[in-house]
């Protein structure tokens, strides 16, 4: 529908697609500021600018796609560094980052804390904008994140969020800047997270690659199933399996997964020049059911860890990396099976 045909058909064009500013008024979340979005292609997502401009909520069509943790919605102001608090302050949702200088487990390296999965998905978020196009009812929403530290790091990420009204998907194209003097080692994740009723009993997941290792003995385990969901269960440990995929011509991965019961597929594409590795989080316990799929350029070994396997990513003085990821709706037996032999093994 063109603009022309759009202002014939509506009074206000929020009948079909938008974007609204809202604050949060209630227990954890008081005082946060967000956008919610609507797309004309079925989508409705919502991105807090006081928690790194990251996805909250996302539904296609009325269906959740999400997994959120029993904390509720927490404010950017209420997220803890202190040693052991990350399970109280993490949201889940649809996206969060986790960077930019530690992911993995909380680690302390020259007498300096790192907490878990890092600082970036508590900062506040400046210069924040929401703005739609009538042409073709697309969004863009976007803003800059700092992590920053007296005589250290000075480390800027812009971030674009794009989506429009052609097909349930959004793009996210992140500029992580070193704005020091000195190198800066950076990591970054994309903890991308799938929650009932989207993740249910029989969702599988499907991949560009073919390699997959344990992170440990409880995913080893479960690596024979690594790829299959179950229902929930009580009292089993989460597993994290380690992978490497293979980009298409555009040069991203994919990893994919369907839920036959519903007849809907949710896609991770990202660019493996700067993301070159992918962890999947498969948590089946009972009130913490998830599936995290999440590209990386890490292999989650926390700061020091990394640092000693050579897996930390330098950027030199004023330098800048690029990264793109792609989260995206399929509806349909066809439109799944078509994109699961065009983009997987």
């Amino acid at each position: 529908m063109d603009k022309k045909e759009l202002y014939r058909y509506t009074g206000d064009v929020s009948q079909v697609y938008g974007v609204r500013r809202v604050t949060y008024a209630d227990g954890s979340a008081r005082g946060m500021a967000a956008i919610e979005a609507e797309t004309g292609a079925g989508l409705r997502f919502s991105v807090l600018e006081g928690r790194g401009l990251d996805l909250y909520e996302m539904s296609y069509k009325g269906v959740n796609l999400t997994f959120r943790t029993k904390n509720g919605l927490v404010s950017g102001e209420r997220f803890s560094t202190v040693p052991g608090e990350f399970g109280r302050t993490m949201n889940g949702g649809m996206m969060f980052t986790a960077g930019f200088l530690n992911v993995g487990g909380d680690v302390t390296e020259d007498g300096l804390y790192h907490p878990t999965h890092g600082r970036a998905d508590g900062a506040a978020a400046s210069e924040v904008y929401a703005v739609t196009n009538d042409g073709d009812q697309s969004i863009e929403i976007g803003g800059k994140l700092r992590e920053t530290r007296l005589f250290a790091e000075n480390l800027h990420l812009t971030r674009r969020i794009r989506t429009g009204a052609s097909k349930p998907e959004i793009v996210i194209d992140d500029t992580l800047e070193n704005r020091s003097t000195q190198a800066a080692e950076i990591a970054i994740l994309y903890h991308c997270n799938l929650g009932y009723p989207f993740l249910d009993e029989g969702v599988r997941v499907y991949r560009s690659g073919y390699e997959v290792t344990p992170r440990n003995a409880d995913a080893a385990a479960g690596l024979s199933a690594y790829d299959v969901m179950s229902a929930p269960q009580d009292n089993v440990p989460e597993q994290v399996f380690l992978q490497k995929n293979l980009p298409a011509e555009d040069g991203c991965a994919t990893v994919l997964a369907v839920s036959e019961k519903l007849g809907l597929g949710f896609y991770v594409r990202y660019a493996v020049d700067t993301l070159p590795n992918f962890s999947q989080w498969k948590s089946m316990a009972a009130g913490d059911y998830a599936l995290g799929l999440e590209p990386t350029n890490n292999l989650l070994r926390g700061r020091v860890g990394e640092r000693e396997a050579g897996g930390l990513t330098s950027l030199a003085p004023f330098e800048s990396a690029k990264f793109h990821v792609v989260l995206g709706v399929l509806e349909g037996a066809h439109k799944i099976d078509a994109f699961r032999k065009a983009y997987c093994v």
